[in-house]
């Protein structure tokens, strides 16, 4: 390195050195100039939708004062001003504040509801332009609105319930309130009453809890509430009310306006099971199909299924249980993809492979024994000459993928998982299939009688610390053919 470079170089470090504590020296002060009166309420008929009633007003400093078009300013650091509105009406949300061009609408808070509302603002500084932000001074204000100056001389406050609507039906125990609110009442209140004999709302979040039989919980805006927890059953009444400063009632919804009713999720969900098992799943004429060749598994574990591929990203999947081979295929399809293998010379495109085994090939689809990346063994899941083969192609792949699909007795599934939890590393993958036989939901198995469902509950009894459970995988379309089968390597 030459003299010149050397110095050079010092010179840059320097530089940066005094830039980074220049940005770490910064403070700042704002003051929200408004158009509010003194007591911080907006009657909306005085104002249009649109009208911007705060902006900020801010200062910066480092060592002394500087403007908005400084260097520092300009080149180094992004500002932003940030609002959130603190009873739940809407996110976060930050802008730019490099050319002091934000500020706040009175249709920001007209469109979320009547009422008392608590803003916070504050300001963020970032590094690299974007909203990752680091706050550094904070306002808050609290802003009532109200319709009209002069209601209360005028018609009393009026409730209408838009949800829920009467004789509507949820298929969980989440509901939406919503009302129409008319005159509401400076510092009222806004409570929502459900009934329902031996109900049990839960707390969640920022919604909230309501006892055993009737449960009520008051606000001081008409933000849209949710109520969550609800039991199944029917005869269920949401009501609302209103009630001025002094604690006097003066407007409520009509009665029997909001009565719904809540669906028996589990009982939906097994109906939905033995429906799709018996129309879907057993039919040759409606099961699933890939490249028309029939695929025995439920749509919506296909796709926990591809999900679960990208998020591991395996390059060998082991799949005892032919069949047609259109699950084979699709395993090899679906790897080819995650891969973003473009053509059979990428250099990938030796990386994956499908490994499958069942007792008789002689029903294998074409496609299935033409594909380049698909191995076939026509032998016993358990046989020792499956074991080995195994064992040599997990010597060349990190990450496995494991399907058990083939006799779905207790003891062979059993004697599968036995065989194959050794040879999985941690963080490999097994998939126990169709674990719903023998009850659960659906009546049969291969020898009626205990299945794969009994097999996993028996292998978690011998052996405690093996997996991991997947639940969140299990249960995130509501049903599965493989309950209690998704499994992780610990």
């Amino acid at each position: 390195m030459t003299q010149f470079s050397f110095y050079l170089v010092l010179l840059l470090q320097l530089l940066q050195f005094h830039y980074i504590s220049s940005i770490r020296s910064i403070t700042a002060s704002f003051d929200i100039v408004s158009s509010l009166p003194s007591d911080n309420i907006i009657y909306l008929n005085d104002h249009k939708p649109n009208e911007r009633f705060l902006t900020p007003n801010v200062q910066i400093y480092t060592t002394e004062p500087i403007s908005f078009n400084h260097p520092l300013i300009t080149n180094s650091i992004e500002l932003f001003f940030c609002v959130q509105h603190m009873d739940g009406g809407h996110l976060t949300g930050c802008h730019s504040y490099r050319y002091e061009e934000f500020d706040y609408g009175v249709e920001y808070l007209s469109n979320i509801g009547f009422g008392e509302h608590r803003l916070s603002f504050w300001l963020a500084w970032s590094k690299d332009g974007t909203q990752r932000c680091f706050p550094f001074i904070t306002r808050e204000i609290t802003v009532s609105i109200i319709q009209d100056r002069h209601h209360s001389q005028g018609p009393s406050t009026t409730v209408q319930l838009l949800s829920p609507k009467s004789g509507q039906t949820y298929g969980s125990g989440r509901i939406r309130v919503a009302t129409k609110i008319e005159n509401w009442p400076l510092g009222g209140t806004y409570c929502i009453h459900v009934t329902k004999s031996d109900e049990c709302v839960e707390d969640d979040d920022n919604d909230y809890d309501v006892g055993i039989g009737v449960g009520v919980r008051c606000f001081r805006n008409t933000l849209t509430q949710h109520v969550v927890g609800i039991l199944p059953g029917n005869n269920h009444e949401i009501r609302i009310t209103i009630f001025d400063a002094k604690g006097k009632l003066v407007g409520k919804s009509e009665q029997g306006s909001g009565k719904f009713s809540v669906l028996n999720a589990t009982q939906v969900t097994r109906d939905y099971h033995m429906w799709y098992s018996d129309t879907v799943g057993a039919s040759i004429v409606n099961m699933p199909r890939w490249k028309g060749v029939n695929i025995q598994k439920s749509v919506s574990d296909l796709w926990v299924l591809s999900e679960i591929l990208y998020d591991i990203q395996p390059t060998l999947v082991i799949e005892f249980g032919t069949l047609n081979g259109g699950s084979a295929l699709w395993f090899a399809d679906t790897l080819r993809t995650m891969l973003e293998i473009e053509n059979e010379n990428h250099p990938l495109s030796s990386l994956y492979q499908v490994f499958t085994v069942d007792v008789n090939l002689k029903r294998v689809h074409e496609r299935t024994r033409n594909h380049s990346r698909i191995e076939m063994l026509q032998a016993s899941s358990v046989a020792e000459g499956t074991k080995q083969r195994i064992s040599e192609l997990m010597m060349e792949h990190q990450r496995v993928f494991v399907t058990l699909d083939s006799a779905h007795s207790m003891k062979h599934v059993l004697n599968e998982m036995e065989m194959i939890a050794p040879m999985l590393r941690p963080g490999d993958y097994l998939l126990v299939e169709d674990t719903h036989h023998n009850g659960h939901p659906i009546a049969y198995t291969d020898n009626f009688g205990p299945g794969p469902y009994e097999a996993v509950e028996e292998f978690d009894r011998l052996y405690p610390n093996v997996f991991w459970h997947d639940t969140k995988r299990e249960t995130k379309f509501g049903f599965t053919w493989n309950p209690n089968g998704f499994l992780i390597k610990k």
